[in-house]
């Protein structure tokens, strides 16, 4: 080694050092101040069953393969179950991405002329980048898997760009291992193995021989977990936590890519695909030519930059369930991959060039340390405070009281809740016999009041039947707490314990159909709640519709003049109509505030479909499919004149 590449190695080493510091400083900064998300209590709940019984557990329920759970395991058994002890599992491998993105830097350029430049140049900054990015340290602040997952993915990277260039049996063997270990963590890592595919394809035969010797070392590896993996997919085919909406691939893929920095920049996002491809067009063209082996090296980095991103945003649009954190594994050569492509493009070019290159990576690393900072401090995503939640309800929730759980989800509810208040859980998706059965299971308790935490009710009560049942049964209307990030609390004070019907019989028969899309089967008029009217109102999806219907309620006066229009989702916000399951009733809770201003008098009111794509209302038409007008009448309501206090 010369002078000039000791000199450099030692200040890899030196810089390195430094970088590791300040990321560990970063991650435990705040570790135990946040309260455990659901994600991360279910998370804990596994890491501390016996290693048989998680296993058994993931296998039948959980949706993530088991190596992090091994390893939190065997943190929180020495360490405790304290936030910062569940979470530390995850600052350990959170602070090793940052040596082993420096590693992928050094290692694209590593036998080039410019290598011991390009080691600090490129290394440097990106190994920063994965200091300060608030996306890393996010979560590497968690309990999950996602941080673990993204350093097993840049190890397999740094080791199989080793292996190309060294050669041996013991760099594949080590590169498979790390390819084993990345799948047994995170499913869609699955991504980057074309990237290494490309890669030992280019570098010729023996590579490519050897490359498949080791993928399949680790493919018999992975073998003992097959079966448990189609048992996860098969429970969340049956269990499903998305509807299928659209979801815009470009805008997903510009999530991702921009959120690696702490963004929210469709803009930016698109700014980097656009670079990252431009990279991947030049180095398959000019810089193949000029610069084969830092070429084929960089190519398969920008591969394992693209590919998860794009798979991912290809997925998500297919099967519409999303979070930038399923292409984890892409960061890394994202940071390796734009800064080798701005030293490409500026370090020759001379000393102005080099200054720009240095003013860009200042201000990136500016920017996005600015939102790392943040992140530090826990305060970079909205999470649910399941602390406060369980401690307000530790604190007001009576013994005699009873605590309703819409998802089904107790995890983070029994880590802090302290109180003697029963609970149950609810998921009724579609399924409203379920939904029922639940319901009165409930109800047979005879709680005089019911305290209804909302989580991710989109999914586990859509059609909002479990608040449309308390209402019909509650005396006034429900306290409502909103200020309790991630949770909705209501509390109703029941004086009708009826048993719930799974598809009951409206009260007032409409069959009202808009053309081929909605009936209106029929309504049920609730108490009013003060100046608040109120309906339950049956929807029928008459096929699988594609495009989204709003509904108007509209209070006629007695000489014709449209006096008040009501806007709303025919069922829920969250649940738009092409989520209806064809033929099958779903109910709509309609809650109408009258404005003081309303005149008295009795109104009647008409209940019409607007078609938001088409911006027209649907026709409303008779068994012979004519047209005979476009509103269906739901009755009449009598308003009183509005008090004032004084």
């Amino acid at each position: 080694m010369t002078s000039q590449g000791r000199r450099s190695a030692h200040w890899a080493a030196a810089i390195a050092t430094v970088l590791c510091g300040v990321a560990f400083a970063a991650r435990v900064w705040a570790l135990g101040g946040a309260a455990l998300s659901f994600d991360e209590a279910v998370d804990l709940r596994y890491g501390t069953l016996p290693i048989a019984e998680m296993l058994t557990t993931l296998a039948a329920r959980g949706i993530h393969p088991p190596l992090h759970y091994f390893w939190l395991h065997g943190i929180v058994a020495v360490a405790g179950t304290t936030e910062f002890a569940a979470r530390f599992a995850n600052v350990v491998v959170g602070v090793l991405v940052v040596p082993l993105t420096y590693a992928l830097g050094r290692e694209a350029f590593a036998g080039d002329e410019r290598a011991a430049v390009a080691t600090l140049a490129v290394g440097a900054p990106a190994a920063a980048l994965a200091v300060v990015s608030p996306f890393l340290l996010y979560y590497a602040q968690e309990t999950r898997m996602y941080s673990t997952a993204v350093c097993l993915a840049a190890l397999a990277l740094v080791l199989f760009l080793r292996a190309v260039r060294r050669g041996g049996t013991w760099p594949w063997v080590w590169y498979a291992l790390a390819l084993a270990g990345m799948l047994y963590t995170q499913y869609l890592s699955v991504f980057l193995i074309p990237a290494f595919f490309v890669g030992a394809l280019l570098a010729g035969w023996p590579v490519l021989r050897r490359w498949l010797l080791a993928a399949l070392g680790a493919a018999a590896l992975y073998v003992a977990w097959l079966p448990s993996m189609v048992g996860q997919f098969l429970y969340l085919l049956r269990n499903p936590d998305y509807y299928p909406d659209r979801l815009s691939t470009s805008g997903v893929l510009a999530s991702v890519l921009a959120g690696f920095g702490g963004s929210e920049s469709f803009a930016l996002g698109m700014l980097i695909f656009v670079a990252l491809l431009a990279g991947l067009v030049w180095t398959m063209g000019w810089g193949w030519r000029t610069a084969q082996p830092v070429a084929a090296r960089l190519l398969v980095t920008l591969l394992a930059a693209l590919l998860p991103t794009v798979s991912t945003a290809v997925l998500a649009s297919l099967m519409p369930k999303f979070a930038t954190r399923y292409a984890i594994v892409a960061a890394p050569a994202v940071f390796v991959s734009l800064a080798t492509l701005a030293f490409l493009a500026l370090w020759g070019r001379g000393r102005r060039a080099q200054l720009a290159y240095g003013v860009v990576l200042a201000a990136a690393l500016l920017i996005v340390g600015w939102r790392g900072w943040d992140a530090a401090q826990g305060g970079w995503f909205g999470q649910e405070d399941s602390r406060r939640m369980a401690q307000y309800l530790s604190e007001r929730a009576r013994p005699d009281d009873s605590i309703v759980l819409v998802e089904d989800a107790p995890d983070a509810l029994r880590y802090y809740y302290r109180g003697q208040t029963p609970w149950t859980g609810m998921h009724v998706g579609f399924d409203f016999e379920r939904g029922a059965q639940a319901l009165n299971e409930f109800l047979a308790t005879r709680p005089e009041r019911a305290w209804l935490v909302l989580w991710h009710h989109e999914f586990a009560d859509p059609t909002g039947m479990v608040i449309a049942e308390l209402a019909r049964r509650s005396k006034g209307a429900p306290f409502v707490r909103n200020n309790i990030a991630g949770y909705s609390l209501m509390r109703y004070e029941l004086d009708d314990w009826s048993p719930v019907a799974a598809l009951p019989t409206p009260q007032q028969s409409l069959d009202t159909r808009f053309e081929d899309a909605l009936t209106l089967v029929g309504a049920d008029r609730l108490d009013d709640e003060g100046r608040t009217v109120r309906w339950i109102l049956y929807w029928q999806a008459l096929r699988q519709l594609d495009r989204q219907y709003s509904v108007a309620l509209q209070f006629r006066a007695p000489d014709g003049q449209i006096r008040l229009t009501h806007d709303q989702s025919p069922s829920t916000p969250y649940l738009q109509t092409q989520n209806f399951p064809p033929g099958k009733t779903v109910r709509g809770l309609t809650e109408v505030e009258l404005p003081a201003d309303l005149a008295p008098g009795r109104y009647d009111v008409d209940v019409l479909v607007w078609d938001i794509a088409a911006q027209h209302n649907l026709s409303v038409v008779d068994p012979t499919n004519q047209p005979i007008g476009i509103a269906a009448r739901l009755g009449q309501v009598e308003v009183a004149a509005a008090t004032t206090n004084k």
